[in-house]
Order: structure tokens, then sequence, then C-alpha cells
């Protein structure tokens, strides 16, 4: 070993000098990394937003039609059934109703209260349904006492 260099004559590493700031190609892989998670999520952020507003528009029908069943309860005529102007929201908002009179010992109307509209994005959205019961005894009771022929 007579050629190796004495250990005191080996060129020392120098510990690395505390750097300031970044370097471009770090700052370069940084924007790409950036860029290619906002273009996986950007269409997550999108559909998002768009369940989140197709559920607000759900949750406002539902409210309608909770209100006109309250109002088909107090007695008031299928006929003469009217939305909020907070449905104006929603476009081209209809009702359907159908009514069933059923036997029993207490006569009974079955009402079903249907609510369709178009969402924001131009789909028919899945309608709600909404059943409804209410006496109709006093309807049978005063068509029974009629004219001249009650007590």
């Amino acid at each position: 070993m007579r050629n190796a260099p004495h250990p005191s004559r080996l060129p020392r590493r120098r510990p690395p000098a505390h750097r300031r700031g970044i370097q471009l190609i770090e700052l370069i892989a940084a924007v790409g990394v950036m860029g290619i998670l906002m273009a996986f999520l950007s269409p997550l952020i999108g559909s998002s937003l768009r369940a989140q507003t197709d559920v607000e528009e759900r949750q406002l029908a539902a409210i309608e039609l909770r209100n006109l069943a309250d109002a088909v309860r107090a007695g008031a005529k299928l006929d003469g059934l009217t939305f909020t102007e907070s449905a104006e929201v929603l476009s081209d908002l209809s009702l359907t109703t159908d009514a069933q009179r059923e036997a029993g010992e207490v006569p009974m109307e079955r009402v079903t209260l249907t609510v369709e509209w178009t969402t924001s994005r131009g789909r028919h959205a899945r309608p709600l349904q909404l059943v409804v019961w209410r006496s109709v005894a006093n309807e049978v009771a005063s068509a029974s006492s009629g004219p001249g022929g009650g007590p």
C-alpha cells in the first residue's frame, strides 16, 4: 500500500452550505405537479357543484310539495293549489293531483300530489310524489243535508 495517499492528504468534502431560495428546476417540478392535480380535481369539483345544485332544487321541490300537502289537509280545493314565490327558481314546475275516495266508517279521500320540474341543466328531474289522506265527512254531511233535506 505504498501508493495509497496518506489519509491526511485526501481531499476533504465540505459540508453543503445552507442554500437560500429555490432552484428553477424545483419550481418547474412543483408547478407541474400542481397542474396535474388540478387537471384531475377540476372535473370532480364541477360534478360536485352540479350535484349540489340538483340537491338544492330537489329540496325546494320537496318543501313546495309539503306546503301543498298542508293546504290539502286544511281543506283546500285541489284545483286551487298554487306554488309559492320561491318555487320560481324551478323551471317548468308542474303539479299533478289525483283524488280517490275510500269507503269505510269515516269517508276518506286519498290525494296523490306529484311535482315535476326541469333541472337547471335542462334535464327532467325525477318527480316527487306525496300521498295525503283527508277526511271528507264534512262534505258528505253537507251534501246529505242539502237544500231542504237536513235537520
